[in-house]
């Protein structure tokens, strides 16, 4: 079965289809997403018989004449959506050489949903593996923590430390400012644009943030985003004071959220697990390795 590949304006999709998309392909989010990177979003969508089987979300970006596909900043995943009993590795054949005709360069990171690149391979793009770790919401409890962990949290943090629902963008921005200037990394994400997509995001509902208080004084955050439909939690930003160590301060917010949010939610993304040090902080928590792939052109 021949299948038609091509792309359309994200307000062109329907209603019905649009209703039913999950965070990462979410209509407000890729309109947030597109304005701050002044891109434009687009749905590809492939077709059988006039019907939309599958579709994914790209922001493009041309320069001249050449059209580029990539990742914005804390993008997490690509998803690709399937509907009705397709045969997924035609639909991903079919959307893998689309890209690689249409596109000068890629860059995209799948969704840990699609493991089977081999289309995308064939197709002429390149695959590397990444990793993040993930754990089951319901499943969480202190004994999942290792011992050094458990200790921090028991005997210090959760004694000392109050964790209020809080959005305070300022205090993103000082703990953020410190924790970027000390990883020697841009500091985008405390700019005007950056901060005014946070704001946009936060009033749709998509965002929330959690601050950890010591005698009142702000000691560390996680901002968290949520997919609903997917029962997902991701772990979208996070910060703490550099110049108090080992408090628990920011163990502490990951642990509060493992353990409230077990209503709705099955899931808990940490959000990468690729650089050593931050994979070996997470793992304190045993999650489960789970593998996704960035692809280039």
């Amino acid at each position: 079965m021949l299948y038609q590949t091509k792309k359309i304006y994200i307000s062109d999709l329907p209603d019905a289809i649009r209703a039913t998309l999950p965070l990462w392909a979410n209509y407000d989010i890729l309109i947030a997403f597109a304005k701050r990177e002044k891109a434009t979003a687009y749905y590809i969508i492939v077709i059988e018989e006039d019907n939309i089987i599958a579709l994914m979300p790209v922001f493009e970006k041309k320069k001249i004449f050449l059209k580029y596909i990539y990742q914005p900043l804390d993008y997490k995943y690509t998803p690709i959506i399937f509907y009705k009993n397709s045969n997924q590795i035609n639909v991903l054949k079919s959307l893998a050489t689309y890209l690689y005709k249409e596109y000068f360069r890629i860059m995209i990171t799948l969704d840990p949903a699609i493991n089977d690149i081999r289309a995308f391979k064939w197709s002429g793009l390149k695959a590397e593996p990444l990793y993040t770790y993930t754990k089951q919401i319901k499943d969480y409890s202190s004994d999942d923590l290792q011992k050094e962990t458990k200790r921090i949290l028991n005997n210090k943090a959760k004694k000392d430390l109050v964790m209020k629902k809080q959005w305070d963008l300022d205090i993103y921005k000082t703990l953020s400012i410190e924790m970027l200037n000390r990883k020697k990394r841009s500091l985008r994400q405390i700019n005007d644009s950056y901060i005014s997509f946070l704001n946009e995001i936060y009033a749709k509902g998509f965002i929330t943030q959690y601050i950890a208080f010591k005698d009142e004084n702000p000691l560390a955050y996680l901002i968290i985003i949520k997919d609903i439909l997917q029962k997902k939690i991701y772990a979208f930003f996070a910060a703490a004071d550099t110049n108090i160590k080992k408090n628990g301060a920011s163990l502490f917010c990951y642990d509060f959220i493992l353990s409230n949010y077990t209503s709705g939610f099955d899931t808990f993304d940490f959000s990468g697990a690729n650089i050593e040090s931050i994979a070996y902080y997470k793992s304190q928590f045993n999650p489960e390795l789970v593998n996704y792939y960035r692809i280039r052109k």
